[in-house]
């Protein structure tokens, strides 16, 4: 969605700056005046990536990895954007507690599904920056997971 956006900024930048710089030739515009205008065109641009980017966040992997473990709880938070958030331990005896955001709901809904003493691994992926809108601070974001099968 991030690169969609910013592909879409770009574009509209390329087409406004060509269809500006066009007019502004027909009419024996200064190249002050160019020069002018293409920077209030990059403010622009800036600006809104600034506005876009702390809610939507970057979406640029910097890691993953596995957890083993149970899931200790799950929440929806947030006023204005909700939130997915799973509690996660290594063991049930353990006071550890990791927690996690899902921003796939059909992930989030079969987490809730688990059974509460189940074991399961799950997958998790790092961002650069997950953004308001989708998490607030915690560790990692769930991609998916998979239930361990009881060897008993």
């Amino acid at each position: 969605m991030i690169i969609l956006f910013i592909a879409t900024v770009i574009l509209l930048t390329i087409i406004l700056s060509c269809g500006v710089f066009s007019f502004l030739s027909s009419i024996d515009a200064e190249p002050e005046e160019l020069g002018k205008l293409i920077l209030i065109i990059s403010i622009l641009v800036l600006s809104a990536g600034a506005v876009f980017l702390p809610f939507y966040g970057f979406h640029s992997s910097t890691g993953s990895g596995e957890h083993l473990g149970y899931i200790t709880a799950s929440e929806t938070t947030g006023v204005m954007f909700k939130t997915d958030r799973i509690y996660f331990k290594t063991s049930l005896r353990s006071s550890q507690e990791d927690k996690y955001c899902v921003i796939d709901k059909d992930v989030y809904k079969r987490l809730q599904k688990v059974k509460p003493n189940q074991q399961i691994d799950i997958y998790y992926e790092s961002y650069l920056a997950n953004g308001i809108k989708n998490c607030a601070a915690e560790k990692a974001v769930i991609t998916g997971f998979g239930v361990i099968l009881d060897s008993k």
